[in-house]
């Protein structure tokens, strides 16, 4: 490797190169069961009256992209979700969070995984 292929690797490392969130590291390796296993985590990681602006931080801390869904529910609850992508292989992988909270409490949260492949 050149010294100028180095630097550009370090300076710009690609997606692939960069660790996986905790929240996905280790599912199982099927769709399927890996999908199961990660609303689990969401669960756990996000209970219900839990603070939104917690989950919000920890899902960016750990590189996920946060956007808003829709605006109110007839519960008056907003929508929102984040979500982060990785190329894997000949597969690009996505995790999904999506919840709604009221007053900045969560309300509900769910997470669902899959990914394009070639």
């Amino acid at each position: 490797m050149t010294l100028v292929a180095g630097l550009a690797m370090v300076l710009h490392p690609s997606r692939q190169d960069l660790p996986r969130p905790a929240l996905v590291r280790g599912l199982p390796a099927r769709f399927a069961d890996a999908d199961s296993a990660f609303r689990a985590r969401v669960a756990e990681a996000f209970p219900l009256g839990s603070s939104e602006e917690i989950l919000i931080r920890r899902l960016r801390g750990e590189g996920f992209d946060v956007h808003a869904l829709d605006r109110r529910g007839s519960d008056r609850s907003e929508a929102r979700g984040a979500s982060v992508s990785l190329p894997s292989s000949a597969c690009t992988l996505t995790w999904r969070v999506r919840w709604r909270a009221q007053a900045g409490t969560i309300v509900s949260a769910s997470g669902d995984y899959g990914g394009t492949c070639l």
